[in-house]
């Protein structure tokens, strides 16, 4: 139903610059269809899927529909050129334009943490993408550190069997909850030790408020994490590196310090809702938009 109900604003704007996201298969051959001549895209992961066959044969056809792209990171602009011989030319790069989130109003105390507890948390979707073994993996190996995951998703049991199995006793689990991103300020570390990223908003939520970070080396983390110089970065399918990591982390106070400083600088620079409006205007201007 909501497929149908937007033909007809589709059509209504046939004549402007139609920006479209996400989908690339229904939507995209709506807007098509209905006379919409000007379509910029938005690409937002480097999915695995769009190497097969297939689905290179489709985006290859599907170009033919689109005006240009976004990419929201250098590394989903290169996946992508690579992976569909599109010529980078066609896609600039645009990151989100993010604020810190709003400051929860819970205490380590709420969280049956204490004070002098070296906390490092995780909050998101509990995907296998996300790749928590290897952090339940590692807490294994430092049990002078707290592990906090804080989400639910489809990996969310086989992520709790794995931490019984191997007897992890120092990581809790904390369910979904609204304004989980302000928990963030009551860790010593967040950690994303993904398999593979498009972007990683939550690293750019955690620089925001000044909370050092450790990533995998995977997809778009080390672009997001300035080659290591706004966190520690680590092999996301060894649990020994992550480890030291955490360790580096817990006993190097003044070296984290410096590392949070420059991300949080970094963070503000880079992914700043003003540049992401300014970034915009010039696409959209340069497509063809006279309204702005």
């Amino acid at each position: 139903m909501a497929m149908l109900r937007l033909i007809p604003k589709l059509y209504q704007r046939r004549r402007s610059l139609i920006h479209l996201h996400l989908d690339m298969v229904v939507i995209p051959l709506m807007a098509r269809l209905v006379g919409c001549r000007r379509i910029i895209v938005s690409l937002h992961n480097d999915e695995v899927y769009w190497a097969t066959w297939r689905w290179r044969t489709w985006l290859h056809f599907i170009d033919k529909v689109f005006s240009h792209y976004v990419a929201i990171s250098q590394r989903v602009k290169t996946y992508y050129c690579e992976t569909t011989g599109i010529s980078p030319a066609r896609v600039d790069v645009i990151s989100y334009g993010m604020s810190a989130p709003a400051a929860t109003l819970q205490t380590r105390r709420d969280l049956a943490l204490a004070d002098c507890d070296f906390v490092v948390g995780f909050i998101g979707r509990i995907t296998e993408q996300k790749n928590l073994n290897v952090l339940v993996d590692a807490l294994a190996l430092a049990p002078k550190v707290t592990g906090v995951i804080v989400g639910g998703g489809s990996a969310l049991p086989t992520i709790k069997r794995r931490a019984k199995e191997k007897n992890v006793r120092n990581v809790y689990f904390l369910p979904a909850q609204e304004n989980a991103a302000g928990l963030m300020a009551l860790f010593d570390v967040f950690c994303l030790p993904s398999k593979w990223e498009g972007l990683g908003l939550v690293l750019i939520e955690a620089m925001l408020q000044s909370v050092p970070v450790i990533g995998s080396n995977a997809g778009a983390i080390p672009e997001i994490l300035d080659d290591g110089r706004a966190g520690l970065l680590f092999d996301p399918f060894d649990a020994n590196a992550l480890a030291a990591q955490i360790e580096y982390a817990r006993t190097h106070s003044n070296a984290l310090r410096s590392l949070t400083a420059h991300a949080h600088a970094y963070a503000v620079h880079h992914y700043s809702i003003d540049r992401m409006v300014q970034d915009m205007r010039r696409l959209y201007t340069r497509n063809g938009a006279t309204y702005l």
